[in-house]
């Protein structure tokens, strides 16, 4: 019994879950403006200035980018959260403006060139809003896939040269939580592109197939800081989220929060050694303890490149966060995995 389970905890790296293989947790700081954008479709406020532009949408069923983009801009004040979307359309001279239809008329959104916003506002996974728009502002929403319940959303949309754009503002009180700094909210831009005979349905967040994926949505953090982010990691990861954290906003922004997020990743991983160490203290056969300790020593080996970085306050660009989330995320399975082989073994040898 006992060899089996030292040889589990040395080969827990073959069966674990490996980080890098899972796709990436999307995280968007959002910032809250004093004067809102006017809801016209244009995208030329000032307010959208302050807020990141995102990009690289993928197919629905794939993590591979699609040919033809879209990009967002999203930015809070009390009243409401508003989103700016535009369109890359190579067809565009195709597309002829018209006046907006029936609400929730299914066909008429969902069978045109659409957008589709997905809002979980508590982050439970649970009780998230659909609202979609087509080019014609035309709306369609729901709460969750019950199409009864309507929003108080305002939407405008502008066909130009090369694609097409929306405005939508989406008031706080659809959602029954309040916009305060920190506040974390599931979210994704999901598009439907139905103009040319390869139709093509896009998404921002790598959901598994399914729009209707709220497990897998992006997140938004109202009035976010570096430092905050690096406070949230567990909160983005929740529901068993592996892959590496990005954070959407300006580089300098993004590597103090890798930073922060790098430190909280640290002592998680800290925590889970002492306990390893201390079930190794407890060990009674000379060969499981010295696996134990042989994991345990590779561990603070790989992960000292990090900790220095981290000690030095020195902060992680975009790719070197990536590698270290990576490597992060796939040690700490393996360790948690040891450690409850170890608790397993210290069990059954009581019995």
């Amino acid at each position: 019994m006992r060899t089996l389970v030292a040889i589990a905890i040395l080969l827990a790296g073959a069966t674990a879950l490996h980080a890098a293989e899972a796709p990436p947790v999307l995280v968007y700081p959002c910032e809250r403006v004093a004067a809102p954008p006017v809801v016209d479709g244009r995208l030329d406020d000032a307010a959208w200035e302050k807020a990141a532009l995102v990009s690289g949408f993928t197919y629905h069923d794939r993590r591979e980018l699609v040919p033809v983009q879209t990009a967002f801009r999203v930015v809070y004040d009390a009243q409401a959260l508003y989103v700016g979307v535009r369109c890359e359309e190579p067809l565009w001279q195709k597309m002829v403006p018209g006046a907006p239809g029936m609400r929730d008329t299914h066909g008429a959104v969902f069978g045109g060139e659409a957008i589709e916003l997905f809002i979980d506002p508590k982050h439970n996974h649970s009780d998230y809003y659909q609202i979609a728009a087509n080019s014609d502002a035309t709306l369609f929403d729901g709460k969750g896939t019950d199409s009864a319940w309507n929003s108080r959303a305002k939407v405008a949309t502008r066909i130009s040269e090369g694609g097409w754009s929306l405005e939508i503002a989406l008031p706080w009180t659809d959602f029954e939580v309040r916009p305060e700094p920190g506040l974390v909210i599931g979210f994704n831009v999901c598009r439907d592109r139905n103009i040319a005979p390869d139709k093509l349905w896009s998404t921002w967040a790598p959901i598994a197939a399914n729009f209707h994926d709220p497990l897998r949505f992006g997140h938004l953090v109202l009035s976010a800081t570096p430092e905050m982010i690096g406070r949230l990691g567990d909160e983005f990861r929740k529901g068993g989220l592996a892959g590496p954290i990005r954070v959407f906003a300006a580089e300098g922004f993004s590597g103090t929060t890798y930073l922060a997020l790098a430190a909280r990743s640290l002592e998680t991983l800290e925590a889970t050694l002492k306990e390893l160490d201390s079930l190794r203290q407890q060990e009674k056969s000379p060969a499981v303890a010295a696996a134990l300790a042989k994991r345990i020593a590779a561990a603070r080996e790989m992960t000292a490149p990090i900790a220095v970085k981290v000690k030095g306050n020195q902060a992680f660009d975009a790719a070197e966060w990536v590698r270290a989330d990576s490597q992060m995320q796939q040690l700490r399975l393996e360790l948690e995995k040891a450690v409850w082989n170890a608790r397993l073994e210290a069990l059954l040898s009581g019995i």
